[in-house]
């Protein structure tokens, strides 16, 4: 009861908010053209931090905007408006609902909500926020739910067809748009071509585009994008609550007048004969459309709204999904899965560093010397427990063990009984809707045989690890194979691995595989040893793959291997420092008592900085500094006692880094 009133008493406080800067809102839109309408509906977040405004209304005449009495949103960050006036709709193969809409009902409620997560950028999660759905029919009478949920530190909204009916329906096009404020700029990435595997979401990322850019390729931009306003805010936009029920989505490639638009597969993406448009009987909703908003890149990195908006979790028991590290001999030695011999040893060197988890990568069931039986058993005796990979086969149209439900679930089982602890499972290669059910059945397969589940060559997170808790992490980054795959690679690696925390990795587990010391293929690295061990900590990951063979990892200073035995995979706390994509990131992340403070140099110049200690509890905490040496390959090693009211300086070289642990003193 004293919950719901606290609650009652903040969506109060923040209707007065509302009703408040609707007056303003009502203001700037008639400076920016349109007529006040009596159509108009503003929403806030508990706090009243986050407002949308809703319209009715024709902006035929202004540029960008089509003509007609239309469905419309705009976004404020306080008094800033973030997003302009932005179409909403979509149109169905029965009916059109972007024009001709009848407003029917209002609807609100309170959002409480408290889940756990057993891995991520923090373990307990707590939800207040505010849900509000507006419903329309069309001039047929057809239904149609506007369905908001704002919390401060962003919102999200979907469409949803409330009406049953059996007869499966198909979404022909959606109007949804976001229009970020003249003079923004972007951090985006280039979405993928249909072939091969792709798309994977593994392009590299373009850093302070001016917001309206076209992209470079004619499939548009991939989620999630990060936007800048000249107000100083920023947004990241993506999607979340996706279900088999409808196809993953990016961002169209021309974005008239800043109006990024949602887009559909592309029709030449596996499987060739899958529709790339959404197909379900009624009732359906789409997946959430989401906008996380911050006066900083703090609040991008800290937010966990995309799990937020997803579905409960289909698992009620999870003390079988452990987190943790793992050691992987694909990166340093692409021929070891048929080894019986090498891939013992790498099992070996888990158990050396302590890690959870190695696997055991393509080829493996032609193994040589030994049987993958052979293998789990040696695993065993060590503790070290086995992740195995297979092929969807959907990249390539191949008919596979993970395609098929009976042998999915036959092989599944039989990997569960041997005691295998997960799968690995890659070359996806499709956001179609069917592609898209296929990963959830694997999820719901595996987790029925507690088994953990790592997708590669895959579509990004979207939310799925809160529904399915045995989602441990995803690709869809490009990442550390790129050494070998990509001969410029390692010139832009610095920089890239700046990005990341502030956009993919921001939104789910990123299976990047990092913290590699040595060189493969022609593209030789150029961080420096501090800024590998730091991606330990800056990237998570619910299993944190490292990369490098065995020697890159026995021949370091013990101090650096005894902080990847203690560093974890999961975390109870986690905060931006300091930062700026491209640039630098520096990043603290807690787990009890304990402290991990990272950094890295995304420039080929020195930089210094100073991290102020005032997150630490009262108390005194042993330090240890793994910071850049005098040389690349080296580590200036630290010890000393720190409390909350100190500071540590930190020079870094270019394309350098530090990893710092901070332990209390008992």
């Amino acid at each position: 009861m004293r919950l719901w009133c606290e609650v009652k008493t903040a969506m109060k406080r923040a209707t007065l908010a509302v009703l408040a800067a609707g007056a303003l809102v009502g203001c700037a839109g008639r400076q920016h053209g349109p007529a006040r309408s009596l159509d108009e509906w503003t929403v806030g977040s508990p706090g009243g931090v986050v407002q949308v405004n809703v319209r009715l209304m024709d902006l035929g005449g202004t540029a960008g905007y089509t003509a007609g009495r239309r469905l419309y949103y705009r976004a404020l960050h306080g008094p800033v408006e973030v997003l302009a006036w932005s179409p909403l709709g979509l149109t169905r193969d029965d009916e059109d609902f972007t024009q001709g809409l009848t407003f029917t009902d209002q609807r609100d409620r309170p959002v409480v909500e408290t889940y756990t997560l057993p891995r991520g950028k923090r373990r307990d999660h707590s939800n207040r926020g505010t849900e509000h759905v507006l419903s329309f029919r069309t001039a047929r009478g057809a239904r149609l739910d506007l369905e908001l949920r704002l919390f401060d530190d962003g919102f999200g909204f979907r469409y949803r067809f409330p009406e049953t009916n059996a007869r499966r329906h198909t979404i022909t096009a959606e109007t949804t748009g976001f229009r970020p404020p003249p003079g923004t700029a972007a951090t985006l990435s280039p979405h993928d071509r249909p072939g091969g595997r792709a798309p994977s979401y593994e392009n590299a990322w373009l850093v302070d585009v001016s917001a309206g850019t076209p992209s470079p390729a004619e499939t548009g931009w991939s989620f999630p994008a990060l936007f800048h306003t000249p107000d100083d805010r920023y947004l990241l936009i993506t999607e979340a609550g996706l279900d088999g029920t409808y196809c993953g989505t990016h961002l169209g490639p021309l974005p008239h007048q800043r109006i990024y638009r949602i887009a559909f597969p592309n029709r030449e993406e596996a499987p060739a004969t899958s529709p790339a448009n959404p197909s379900s009987s009624l009732p359906w909703a789409t997946p959430w459309r989401v906008v996380i908003v911050g006066d900083s890149l703090a609040t991008i990195v800290a937010s966990s709204l995309v799990t937020d908006l997803a579905a409960p979790s289909i698992v009620a028991d999870t003390s079988w999904i452990l987190p943790g590290r793992a050691s992987w001999s694909g990166w340093s030695d692409s021929a070891s899965p048929r080894s019986y011999a090498k891939l013992a040893a790498y099992v070996d060197l888990a158990q050396t560093l302590g890690w959870e988890y190695s696997l055991v990568d393509a080829g493996w069931p032609t193994m040589q010397g030994g049987t993958w039986q052979d293998l789990l058993r040696h695993a065993a005796s060590r503790k070290v427990g086995l992740l195995f990979w297979y092929d969807s086969g959907v990249a390539h149209g191949r008919t596979t063990i993970m395609r098929e439900a009976s042998s999915r679930q036959q092989e599944l089982q039989r990997l569960a009984v041997a005691g295998a602890r997960g799968i690995k499972v890659d070359l996806f290669g499709s956001d179609k809707q069917d592609v898209i059910k296929l990963y959830l059945d694997i999820l719901g397969d595996a987790a029925r045989r507690r088994l953990l589940v790592n997708f590669h060559g895959a579509t990004l997170p979207r939310g799925w690890e809160r529904t399915y808790p045995n989602l441990i992490s995803m690709e869809a980054v490009r990442g550390a194979e790129h050494y070998r795959l990509d001969p410029t690679f390692a010139s832009y690696a610095p920089s890239h691995h700046t990005v990341l925390p502030f956009t993919r990795n921001a939104i789910g587990p990123m299976d990047y595989t990092p913290v590699v010391f040595g060189h493969v293929g022609k593209s030789k690295r150029r961080t420096t040893y501090a800024h590998e061990l730091a991606l330990s900590v800056v990237f998570e990951s619910g299993v944190q793959h490292f990369a490098d063979a065995i020697e890159g990892y026995m021949n370091l200073p013990d101090e650096a291997r005894s902080f990847l035995r203690t560093v974890p995979a999961a975390w109870d706390e986690t905060h931006l420092l300091q930062g700026e994509p491209g640039r630098l990131v520096v990043i603290a992340r807690r787990l009890g008592r304990a402290w991990y403070v990272a950094a890295i140099n995304g420039e080929a110049k020195e930089k210094r900085v100073t991290v102020p200690l005032t997150f630490l509890e009262n108390g005194v905490f042993d330090m240890v500094l793994l910071a850049d040496g005098e040389l690349d390959n080296a580590f200036g090693i630290t010890k000393r006692q720190r409390g909350a009211l100190d500071a540590q300086a930190v020079i870094l070289r270019p394309n350098g880094g530090f990893a710092m642990r901070l332990a209390p003193i008992h």
